[in-house]
């Protein structure tokens, strides 16, 4: 099994054969210790309950830290299928929630969606995920994060920790042949600037407190 990470100057760690080939590929074979980190609703936390899941079949110690937007719970999915299970941030209130997601699904832009729901449903939470991002990242040998989670992308820059990003969402990735989600393909050249001004302004408008956070930290 193989897992992508970013971190090369920990590959031999978990002796990886001839770690200078593949600097960003970890062989995990033996028992590891590995963190979760996700955010979200079902769609973005039960992938990371099911990929926990089948590391803790495969004998590997699995802790999740999960931060549900509409406060769910899922400790009996972690004890059926035997990992930890670590609920971060529980203060978001399901009226109010409900009110802020009517707002978000009425708006077409799909940058001012994205603007709307980290105000309201990430930025609140920042200091108590990295909070958890940091303990992940010193008790376990790696972590896995979901895209959005830049809070356990600098707790594993911090501690030098490898780390993987787990991407739900193909058309995330970026790629010349498709533009970004909502726009139009006009080609391979108009595509890469329609991902070059979508990653700045997402940089800009909806990750500041990820600087933030680099800086102060």
């Amino acid at each position: 099994m193989t897992v992508f990470t970013h971190s090369a100057d920990r590959a031999d760690v978990f002796n990886a054969p001839h770690p200078e080939r593949y600097p960003f590929i970890i062989y995990m074979g033996k028992i590891m210790k590995i963190g979760l980190q996700t955010w979200g609703s079902d769609g973005d936390i039960r992938p990371f309950l099911a990929l926990a899941g089948g590391l803790s079949s495969a004998g590997h110690d699995v802790t999740v830290a999960y931060t549900s937007v509409d406060n769910k719970d899922y400790t009996s999915l972690s004890e059926a299928m035997k990992f930890k299970l670590v609920k971060v941030y529980e203060k978001f209130d399901h009226d109010n929630a409900i009110e802020k997601g009517e707002d978000i699904i009425k708006t077409k832009d799909i940058l001012k969606q994205f603007i709307m729901l980290f105000k309201y449903f990430f930025e609140p939470a920042v200091e108590d995920m990295y909070k958890a991002s940091i303990k992940l990242c010193s008790e376990n040998d790696m972590v896995i994060h979901h895209a959005v989670n830049h809070t356990l992308l600098t707790a594993a820059d911090k501690c030098n920790c490898p780390r993987a990003v787990l991407i739900l969402c193909p058309i995330a990735i970026e790629s010349k042949y498709v533009p970004p989600l909502g726009l139009p393909n006009l080609g391979k050249w108009i595509n890469s600037l329609f991902w070059r001004f979508g990653d700045y302004m997402l940089k800009k408008k909806c990750y500041p407190s990820a600087n933030i956070l680099r800086v102060s930290k």
